[in-house]
């Protein structure tokens, strides 16, 4: 969209997800540099399918917003607990998203998957 129409921001949409990819899309995509803005949105298509899988596209009907913080924390923010109600986060959905971030050539975490419920800066 931000090819076809002059966009100043990305709003609330878990980019996080995508670690520095997407400010660097957007930023290309603002410059009028079309086909690297559109290698960059390829490059994480594989975490951007893993994360269908568990939100509205995976029968949730609702936005899977531990899904999305887990999917941050891949990323270095701070995971950690959300006040309820929320949707319960399983294991294999967290080795399903850690593959997509992956295979999408993000730095993500070594940390084992336990330690995103407990955060990386708990209270």
């Amino acid at each position: 969209l931000a090819m076809l129409v002059p966009m100043q921001l990305i709003a609330t949409s878990n980019t996080e997800t995508f670690g520095p990819v997407i400010p660097k899309a957007f930023a290309a995509a603002r410059a009028g540099n079309h086909e690297e803005a559109m290698k960059l949105f390829w490059q994480v298509d594989p975490a951007r399918r893993a994360n269908e899988q568990i939100g509205a596209f995976g029968g949730q009907n609702t936005v899977h917003r531990m899904g999305w913080k887990y999917q941050a924390w891949l990323n270095g923010y701070n995971g950690g607990p959300l006040r309820v109600p929320t949707s319960r986060l399983v294991g294999s959905q967290m080795r399903m998203l850690r593959k997509g971030a992956e295979d999408s050539g993000l730095d993500v975490t070594s940390d084992n998957d336990e330690d995103f419920f407990l955060g990386r800066n708990p209270a």
